[in-house]
């Protein structure tokens, strides 16, 4: 499903470490881990969830909620 939601399969990451500390280069990975990957896995899971529509259209999608019982 994440390659629908971000329009890719893959991800490649490539850091240059030429003259940069070798600290720098641990730091980067780090907030790579620890800030940007929690985002972008809430926004692919935020993007995941049935709209309203959907899920009345489909009440067993992905184990969710029967929208339609609920009424």
């Amino acid at each position: 499903m994440t390659a629908a939601i971000l329009g890719h399969q893959r991800t490649m990451l490539q850091l240059g470490v030429g003259s940069v500390p070798h600290r720098d280069i641990l730091r980067a990975i780090e907030l790579l881990g620890t800030e940007v990957a929690p985002i972008v896995r809430a926004e692919v899971a935020r993007r995941e969830q049935p709209t309203t529509k959907q899920s009345i259209a489909d009440p067993t999608h992905a184990g969710k909620p029967d929208l339609e019982a609920a009424r």
